[in-house]
């Protein structure tokens, strides 16, 4: 609301992710667009994935009516992960940064954390299997996804019936068994 409602937010978003040259470039935006420098965040307005207080931001997609964009900033920021020395953006600080892109490659992720709800984007694995200690094993499925195209969800099914978020809450998320994108 402060913004001018989610059509201001979403119009802000794009200008903090570079969304034209995203979605023609993906690996351009992420590389040239978004900042890297571990202190080149200070007056820069970009999206910056290598550190904590920016990592929310492709969820944020979800409350302006666009979380298809949430699935391209995160395959755009997935190309800033490779199996080189300097293989991830910034200092991963005990796990978090590897564990935004995994959750984010998943298709599930909270958002806020300690809020018990999950956002949903499309997955970049056809299969992911979460077993929580103590309960039961969660199946995502996401036929044909990839990491390496712009892909975005038509449909969600929970267990075997249609759903119509783009969130989901924890205890949901225990008791779905499945989750087909």
């Amino acid at each position: 609301g402060l913004m001018g409602g989610p059509a201001q937010a979403e119009k802000r978003l794009d200008t903090f992710v570079d969304m034209p040259l995203l979605l023609t470039d993906p690996a351009k935006a992420a590389k040239d667009s978004w900042v890297h420098g571990a202190y080149d965040y200070h007056n820069n307005f970009a999206f910056n994935p290598n550190n904590e207080p920016d990592l929310h931001a492709p969820w944020m997609y979800s409350w302006t009516g666009a979380p298809w964009k949430t699935s391209a900033v995160l395959r755009a920021a997935r190309t800033l992960f490779t199996d080189t020395p300097y293989g991830m953006p910034g200092n991963d600080d005990l796990g978090t940064i590897s564990s935004w892109l995994v959750f984010g490659m998943a298709g599930v992720f909270e958002a806020q954390p300690g809020s018990g709800t999950y956002l949903l984007s499309t997955p970049m694995f056809e299969k992911v299997e979460i077993r929580p200690t103590g309960g039961r094993k969660i199946e995502i499925e996401a036929p044909g996804a990839s990491a390496a195209k712009l892909q975005y969800t038509s449909d969600v099914r929970i267990g075997h019936r249609g759903y119509d978020r783009s969130w989901i809450s924890h205890a949901d998320l225990l008791r779905a068994g499945k989750i087909q994108f």
